[in-house]
């Protein structure tokens, strides 16, 4: 499977952030036990630097898996 520049990105941040090396576009909260609430919060603020995003209050849980990370950023 080919990824998009994107989603290297996401995979990469998710990766580093949790210190987990077999991330992929299903890695999410349920299936990675990394995921918790400091690795959340750690994904959070390095998707906000590196696509120069702000996260909103509104869509602050929606980072829980690595396809609505991607959702995110593709509608902000």
């Amino acid at each position: 499977m080919k990824y998009t520049e994107t989603e290297i990105k996401v995979i990469s941040i998710v990766s580093n952030s949790l210190n987990v090396k077999n991330i992929d576009l299903q890695s999410s909260q349920d299936n990675t036990q990394a995921w918790d609430s400091f690795g959340y919060l750690s994904i959070i603020c390095a998707i906000e630097e590196e696509f120069a995003i702000d996260i909103s209050q509104e869509n602050i849980n929606s980072f829980g898996s690595v396809q609505n990370i991607l959702i995110a950023i593709n509608n902000s």
